[in-house]
């Protein structure tokens, strides 16, 4: 009984073993199989000079790539980018591999076309104006397909191509060689940008103050006929509008000075783009084209000299108002007789040294007075177009007056960022030498 007993046991065991060793090896796969990349698009058709990209949507990072005919592309990687450019006509397959060893082949051809090359690639001007690119390396005769005509035209005579800018907005053209080499001209039309006016009746005021203070001591009565007066200062934009315009129909250099200093003679403004100091970084001019800086589209135009004020208003057939004008309007009709332009508390209209922290602002942004004008006290000073002289009420004509004959410096009204309340009175006189710039200084306009 006992060995029938062990004998029933080992067999037991050997059952057993049998069948965890069978386990065991089922549980044993192996290695994992290498993931094979996945292309779109799998094969690659690429003009000489031409470009196309690859993308890889599986397989395992970081890849490689081998087996490039550099003699026929370029062939770079990135991620799971695969960017080919074309460099000579013919066919190979490079070969791209993940870090687990799966691999796929990418079949690259390089098309006998020249793609054209187009020198600049973009360009950036202001409706009316023409702007040209020259194309290279393609094959002539050249065509010309695509855009937008609502925002510009294009016309191609040999190797020039010619843009004429109709509205504000972005578009593109396709520019083809006879062998069906494609490039891309991206155009961006600057929007023109012109002041809004607002009607300002004839009729009669008491300008001045009875104040010793800043030259507008003596009150006395003006009678002005009706003008136009621009809503806010003169903006970034719209200056540059400006520029453009004048620089396109003069053909001449814009007269800015790239001197940090505020007298530079009869130059418009100062340009200092590489200034840290944000009053410096306003305006730029980017390709030939001037631009406001992002952000600063609508703020007013600084840095401006009066001479660069006055080649605003003579450009357009403005003018800078009479200082008798600037008052008058700033006082806001219907009886109003506060300190300031539309408020006797100046943080309701004005950006002035108590509330602006250290900058000047969006045109706009304050209260306006009973005309519908904004910033007539605070934010900048503006300039009008008379001649300054201290005791010019003592004798000023009582209609329509223009200021004296003659002087030195001409008027600037309403105060700034940076001043004293006293300064943002709406009956506050100074005078500053016509070449002055400064972060305080700007302008409206108007229309007679």
């Amino acid at each position: 009984m006992k060995t029938k007993n062990r004998y029933n046991f080992l067999i037991t065991v050997l059952i057993l073993t049998v069948v965890l060793s069978f386990t065991f090896c089922k549980s044993d796969d192996g290695p994992a199989e290498p993931v094979i990349p996945v292309l779109s698009p799998s094969t690659v058709d690429v003009a000489v000079n031409g470009q196309a990209s690859v993308s890889i949507s599986s397989g395992v990072e970081p890849f490689s790539l081998s087996n490039v005919d550099v003699t026929k592309a370029s062939v770079s990687l990135s991620g799971r980018i695969i960017t080919v450019q074309g460099i000579a006509p013919g066919s190979f397959t490079a070969t791209v591999s993940g870090s687990d060893g799966g691999k796929v082949s990418l079949a690259i051809t390089v098309a006998d076309i020249k793609a054209p090359v187009l020198t600049p690639s973009s360009l950036s001007l202001v409706a009316g104006a023409e702007k040209t690119s020259n194309i290279s390396d393609g094959v002539a005769p050249y065509t010309i397909s695509g855009g937008d005509p609502a925002v510009a035209t294009a016309t191609i005579a040999g190797n020039i191509v010619t843009v004429k800018g109709v509205a504000g907005g972005t578009t593109s053209f396709n520019v083809t060689g006879t062998d069906g080499g494609q490039a891309t001209l991206l155009v961006e039309i600057l929007a023109s940008a012109l002041p809004e006016f607002v009607d300002i009746p004839a009729g009669s005021f008491a300008m001045g103050a009875d104040k010793d203070e800043y030259f507008q001591i003596y009150v006395h009565t003006v009678t002005l006929n009706a003008f136009k007066i621009s809503k806010t200062e003169i903006t970034n934009t719209q200056y540059c509008t400006f520029l453009n315009a004048w620089s396109a129909q003069s053909g001449q250099d814009i007269p800015y000075s790239e001197i940090d200093n505020y007298w530079n003679g009869e130059t418009w403004f100062n340009y200092l783009p590489t200034s840290t100091a944000w009053f410096n970084q306003q305006i730029l001019l980017d390709n030939g084209v001037w631009k406001a800086v992002e952000g600063k589209e609508n703020y007013p135009m600084i840095l401006v000299s009066w001479f660069g004020a006055k080649a605003y208003c003579d450009f357009y057939g403005y003018s800078l108002p009479t200082e008798a004008e600037w008052e008058y309007a700033a006082r806001g009709g219907s009886g109003d007789n506060y300190i300031y332009s539309g408020s006797d508390i100046l943080n309701d209209v004005a950006w002035w040294e108590g509330n602006s922290d250290g900058y000047n602002y969006p045109v706009g942004q304050k209260k306006a007075n009973g005309y519908g004008l904004y910033d007539m006290s605070g934010n900048v000073w503006e300039w009008c177009n008379d001649w300054f002289d201290q005791y010019y009420y003592l004798d000023s004509p009582t209609t329509n007056p223009t200021g004296p004959a003659t002087g030195t410096e001409r008027v600037v009204r309403g105060g700034a960022w940076a001043y004293l309340e006293l300064l943002c009175r709406l009956s506050t006189r100074r005078g500053m030498t016509p070449d002055y710039r400064s972060g305080y200084w700007g302008f409206r306009v108007c229309i007679h």
